[in-house]
C-alpha cells in the first residue's frame, strides 16, 4: 500500500498534543521533561511529557499515533509510542509530577477523534527502535550504533522464528536454550552474514541499519504507516 507521508516535527507534534489534551477534562496540566524541558528540542528530539491527571488514558490521543503501548516505569504509568509524523512520545501520566518537569501553558482545545490505540507487536517495535537511532546518527553519534544495533538483531531472530513457528517468542528465545533451537532452525548462511555486519564506522553502521529494514520488510511485506514514515525520515543530517 502507498501512502501519503505527512512528516511533522516535535514542535509541530507538540502543538498538536496539547490542543488535544486541553480538550480532555481529565487532564489537570502538562508538564515537559527532557530536551523540551531545557530548551533544546530539535528535529530528532523525543517528547517526554508529563500529563497530570487522576484517570487519563493514551486512548484519548491515538488518532495522533502511529503505534505505542502502555507500560510502567517505576510503578508510574507510562506510554511509550510514536506519533503521526514520526516523533518518539514517552509520556508519563498520573496525579504527581516529578520535580525536574516543567509545566507547559496549553492552547486552545483541539477536539480529535477517538479511537483504539493503534498495534504495537513485533513489526512496530522493531521499526519504533529503528526510528531511535536516528537520533543519534542525526547527532553525530554513530558510534552508539556498534552497540544499540544488537537490539535489531534481536527483533529479527524474533521475526524469523515467528516466520517459522507462526509465534512471536517474545524474549524467550533468547535463553542459551532456546537460542540452539533458533539458530539450528532458523538462521542459515544468508541470515548469520546479517548477524554479523561489521559496524566500524559510519558507513558499515548506515548499511547495516539499511540492511536490518529490508530483511524486516521482506518478512512483512505489508508496509505499515509507521514503517513508512519511519524510511522517510532522513538518517543523518545533509
Amino acid at each position: 500500500m502507498d501512502y501519503q507521508v505527512v512528516r511533522a516535527t516535535p514542535k509541530e507534534t507538540l502543538d498538536r498534543l496539547l490542543g488535544a489534551l486541553a480538550a480532555d477534562r481529565s487532564v489537570t496540566a502538562v508538564y515537559a521533561g527532557g530536551s523540551l524541558a531545557r530548551g533544546v528540542l530539535d528535529e530528532v528530539s523525543d517528547l517526554d511529557l508529563w500529563i497530570e491527571s487522576d484517570h487519563w488514558s493514551p486512548e484519548s490521543i491515538s488518532s495522533l499515533l502511529l503505534t505505542g503501548e502502555s507500560k510502567q516505569m517505576n510503578g508510574m504509568p507510562f506510554f511509550h509510542g510514536v506519533s503521526v509524523g514520526g516523533t518518539i512520545l514517552d509520556i508519563l501520566y498520573g496525579p504527581k509530577v516529578r520535580e525536574d518537569y516543567v509545566k507547559l501553558e496549553l492552547p486552545e482545545p483541539r477536539q480529535i477523534a477517538l479511537q483504539a490505540l493503534p498495534r504495537c507487536g513485533l513489526v512496530e517495535e522493531f521499526w519504533m527502535m529503528s526510528l531511535k537511532h536516528r537520533k543519534n546518527l542525526w547527532r553525530g553519534r554513530y558510534e552508539i550504533l556498534s552497540y544499540a544495533l544488537h537490539h535489531d538483531r534481536r527483533y529479527l531472530l524474533r521475526a524469523w522464528t515467528f516466520e517459522g513457528t507462526g509465534v512471536d517468542p517474545g524474549d524467550q528465545v533468547f535463553t542459551l536454550f532456546a537460542l540452539k533451537t533458533v539458530y539450528e532452525r532458523f538462521v542459515d548462511s544468508s541470515r548469520l552474514e546479517l548477524l554479523g555486519l561489521p559496524l566500524r564506522n559510519l558507513d558499515e553502521i548506515l548499511f547495516a541499519v539499511q540492511r536490518y529494514r529490508d530483511e524486516m520488510t521482506s518478512l512483512f511485506p505489508n508496509i505499515t504507516l509507521l514503517e513508512a514514515t519511519v524510511r522517510s525520515l532522513p538518517l543523518t543530517k545533509s
